[in-house]
C-alpha cells in the first residue's frame, strides 16, 4: 500500500510541477478565456508599475511601436512565472524566480500580454514593467 501512495503523491507532484508551463504554452486564447485581466494604463508621466499579486492574471499593456518593454522579476514564488505574448499570442519571454530582465523594442503598435502565473499553490509573483522609449 506504501508504494501506491508513494505514486499517487509523486504524480500529483509532477503534475502540479507542469501546470505552469502547460498554461504558459497552451493555446494562447483560451488562457485569455480562463483567467482574469486588467489593462494597465499609464498616466503621461508614468513609465512602469510595480505588479505584486498571487492571483493569476493576464495584464494587458498597449504600447508603440519602437518603444521598449522590460520586465524585471523580484522575489518570484518557487512557482510563479511570468510570460510575455505579443498581439498575436507569440510568446517572447518566461520568467520565474532568478531570471535576468527582459528588454524588447516593441516591432508593432497595440496591446501587449503579460500572463502572471501563481502556480497551482498560489506562489505570490513580483516584478517591475516598465515601457519606455530609447534613453528614456
Amino acid at each position: 500500500m506504501g508504494q501506491v501512495w508513494r505514486y499517487v503523491v509523486l504524480t500529483l507532484l509532477s503534475l502540479s510541477l507542469q501546470a505552469p508551463f502547460a498554461l504558459a504554452q497552451g493555446n494562447f486564447k483560451q488562457v485569455l478565456q480562463k483567467t482574469p485581466t486588467s489593462r494597465l494604463l499609464f498616466s503621461p508621466h508614468t513609465i512602469g508599475v510595480v505588479i505584486a499579486d498571487a492571483v493569476s492574471r493576464v495584464y494587458i499593456l498597449n504600447a508603440r511601436k519602437g518603444q521598449w518593454l522590460r520586465v524585471e522579476p523580484q522575489g518570484m514564488g518557487a512557482r510563479a512565472l511570468v510570460v510575455v505574448f505579443d498581439k498575436q499570442g507569440k510568446q517572447l519571454a518566461s520568467l520565474s524566480n532568478g531570471s535576468s530582465p527582459f528588454e524588447y523594442q516593441l516591432p508593432a503598435s497595440g496591446d501587449y500580454y503579460i500572463l502572471a502565473s501563481s502556480g497551482p499553490t498560489n506562489h505570490r509573483y513580483n516584478f517591475v514593467l516598465s515601457v519606455f522609449t530609447e534613453g528614456g
